[in-house]
């Protein structure tokens, strides 16, 4: 992809193969080092998809989900789930905000 900037690929991909500066970020501390040493560099080049917080500063470009989230009655399975999230029932958040939904689907009330 022409879009692909392959110096900021490689500076993150020697980052999370770096072994002295992974074994500061022990145990659950993952989201620390994404935070510090990934999110910097990535911010500028991401698409976020977000059905709540869709005008969070992200990055530079947040985009509606394309396909909208099954019904309760079907499954809570979606991006970003905290596990176990694969159950039927009452949806494990409220609708989404009418910002954050697609352009083309604003009667999409759960996206």
């Amino acid at each position: 992809r022409p879009s692909l900037n392959r110096t900021i690929s490689r500076v993150i991909h020697n980052k999370i193969h770096n072994r002295e500066l992974i074994k500061r970020y022990g145990g659950r501390a993952d989201q620390t080092f994404l935070t510090s040493h990934v999110w910097p560099l990535a911010k500028a080049s991401v698409i976020v998809h977000d059905s709540f917080l869709c005008k969070n500063g992200y990055g530079h470009k947040s985009e509606a989900f394309p396909t909208q989230r099954p019904s309760a009655n079907e499954t809570n399975c979606f991006v970003g789930c905290v596990r176990p999230c694969c159950g039927t029932g009452k949806m494990p958040f409220g609708k989404c905000p009418k910002e954050c939904r697609p352009k083309d689907h604003p009667e999409w009330i759960y996206c």
